[in-house]
């Protein structure tokens, strides 16, 4: 009975009774707790809003004037490029050209653009780039043209703002996938 007893309780000696566990010593962390319990919250530094009268700017007048009433529309500036808000290209629009005429004149830069003669390319685009008007089959070539004379910020807004005010729209799609955007 005693073997049996043993082997229920797990004891494999021989019926010889085990030493207890030696106790593990516990570290002790000192208390950090203020008198209710909780952890004290560490001061902060307060930081001087005294400017050197010297180095201050006298066009900033800040006296007065809480951080808290300044509103989120002031503190987030408008970050569409200067210009670039309700049109596409490039250049600010005039009347625009009767489109057979425009095809006429964008055709002659394009032709300019491969012979290479950099300078007339230039000239020609940026005489009827005011006068483009609505005509967004004509972005692919524009943008060809603006990427052959080096003009890659221009290109960048005018794909940006094309994509932007016509979303949907099948010649601008053509012209972003087209010029790498």
């Amino acid at each position: 009975l005693a073997t049996a007893m043993q082997a229920v309780a797990g004891d494999s000696n021989g019926g010889q009774a085990e030493a207890p566990p030696k106790a593990i010593p516990v570290p002790t962390i000192p208390s950090q707790a203020g008198s209710n319990g909780l952890r004290a919250t560490p001061s902060i530094p307060s930081i001087s809003t005294q400017v050197d009268s010297d180095s201050a700017d006298e066009d900033i007048d800040l006296e007065g004037q809480d951080e808290t009433s300044v509103s989120a529309e002031e503190e987030v500036p408008n970050v569409s490029p200067p210009g670039f808000d309700d049109r596409i290209w490039p250049w600010p629009q005039t009347e625009p050209l009767e489109g057979r005429e425009l095809r006429r004149k964008l055709r002659e830069a394009m032709e300019s653009a491969k012979s290479g003669d950099t300078q007339e390319t230039e000239r020609r685009l940026d005489a009827i780039g005011p006068q483009l008007g609505d005509n967004l089959d004509l972005l692919f070539h524009v943008g060809v043209l603006l990427k052959k004379l080096n003009r890659d910020v221009a290109l960048r807004q005018m794909l940006e703002a094309a994509r932007r005010l016509h979303p949907d729209d099948k010649h601008v799609a053509t012209a972003l996938t087209s010029l790498g955007m």
